[in-house]
């Protein structure tokens, strides 16, 4: 008999994002990113859940992350904030659409 063992583990970067993220908060969240991406890193979740607001420079920047991600094979997902007006954000920009989302880190971990 033979056996063939083999062993993947998987290393998920979670990113959880507080309060307002926008055109003055996005650089280090940027910075942040490139970091990770340059380890080597390729499994993200951005955990939404506590952004109270979003404007078009943090959705510039899940994107941008999303194709960076896409080009090296790795995977994405987003947390669904819990501030309805963010949600809509979303809903309306169908990145609820173009982005794995879920509502939870552990359903998000889970989907990847």
């Amino acid at each position: 008999m033979d056996v063939h063992v083999q062993e993947y583990i998987v290393k998920h970067i979670v990113v959880s994002l507080t309060g307002r993220v926008d055109a003055f908060s996005v650089p280090d969240l940027q910075v942040q990113l490139d970091a990770y991406l340059k380890d080597g890193s390729k499994h993200f979740i951005l955990d939404l859940t506590l952004v109270q607001f979003l404007d078009s420079a943090g959705m510039a920047v899940m994107v941008t992350l999303l194709k960076r991600i896409k080009q090296i094979k790795g995977t994405m997902s987003l947390v669904m904030p819990k501030e309805e007006a963010t949600r809509r954000i979303l809903r309306l920009t169908h990145f609820d659409q173009i982005f794995n989302v879920a509502d939870s880190i552990e359903a998000a971990m889970s989907s990847l």
